[in-house]
């Protein structure tokens, strides 16, 4: 059987929006699959926005969780105006453990855990002075012991591990001889670092 013109032509025309359907449905399947290329990518891209963000307020909230540990921890090695004679009652505490008599100034000022006891004709306490090297404030007291040499060691241990915060800046040793009994009298500078200014 042979087909005419017009069939041919028909026939063609078919083959031709065959073909054009097959690859109007190739291409409408290849923009399917970008678009969803494309969303994923998009949802990917604002999980890891979202992501980001979340990671700098724990980094944030992180920082400034640590920075008021450290000052806490910090702050409970310093003493205040408030708890300061505390620091006076632990190093008469020390010097009576290691069987020591003791002395606490602070210039011309005697310290006790009773409080302060201002020499006649001074009007103010010395105040406290900021160290360059880290910020923190702090005052220079000076302690004499009486005792004999293991004293003086076992005093120096021990106020080594104060739970405050100090530095002994010097320490200096005599030999004292009294009625044929030695004694070692040991005079120290110590730095007590504190929160904020204790005396004015």
């Amino acid at each position: 059987m042979r087909l005419t013109t017009h069939e041919k032509q028909l026939v063609a025309l078919l083959l031709i929006i065959l073909a054009g359907v097959s690859s109007l449905v190739l291409i409408v399947t290849q923009i399917n699959s970008l678009v969803r290329n494309i969303e994923e990518t998009n949802a990917q891209i604002v999980e890891e926005n979202l992501r980001r963000v979340k990671y700098q307020n724990l980094r944030s909230n992180y920082e400034t969780i640590l920075s008021e540990v450290n000052e806490l921890k910090l702050n409970s090695l310093l003493p205040t105006t408030a708890n300061f004679v505390k620091v006076v009652e632990e190093i008469e505490e020390i010097a009576a453990l290691t069987q020591n008599q003791i002395v606490i100034r602070l210039g011309d000022t005697r310290l006790s855990k009773e409080g302060f006891e201002l020499p006649a004709g001074t009007s103010n306490i010395p105040k406290s002075t900021t160290d360059a090297s880290n910020g923190l404030s702090y005052i220079e007291i000076e302690v004499t012991t009486r005792g004999n040499f293991a004293n003086a060691v076992q005093f120096t241990t021990m106020l080594q591990r104060s739970r405050y915060f100090m530095n002994i800046n010097a320490m200096r040793l005599n030999r004292v001889v009294s009625d044929g009994d030695a004694r070692v009298d040991t005079y120290f500078s110590i730095r007590v670092y504190v929160q904020n200014v204790i005396v004015r």
